[in-house]
């Protein structure tokens, strides 16, 4: 699947959740599920980069994001 960038500026990581169930781009149980929230929260990222904004995540997504910086 392909990046999708948003046109309306996405504060938090939580914006950036409820713009993909909003958007229709994916479902709620996929951008919600803790399984799934490293592929998201990479997404996230992702934009951020793109956009050149910086991520505003909050303490237990900050720990899901050292969980992954230390798999790789």
């Amino acid at each position: 699947m392909s990046l999708v960038l948003p046109k309306q500026e996405i504060a938090t990581f939580d914006d950036y959740r409820h713009w993909l169930c909003d958007s229709g781009l994916r479902y709620y149980e996929e951008v919600w599920s803790f399984k799934k929230k490293e592929t998201v929260l990479q997404e996230y990222l992702a934009i951020c980069y793109a956009k050149k904004i910086k991520p505003v995540i909050n303490r237990e997504d900050d720990l899901s994001l050292t969980r992954l910086s230390s798999k790789n």
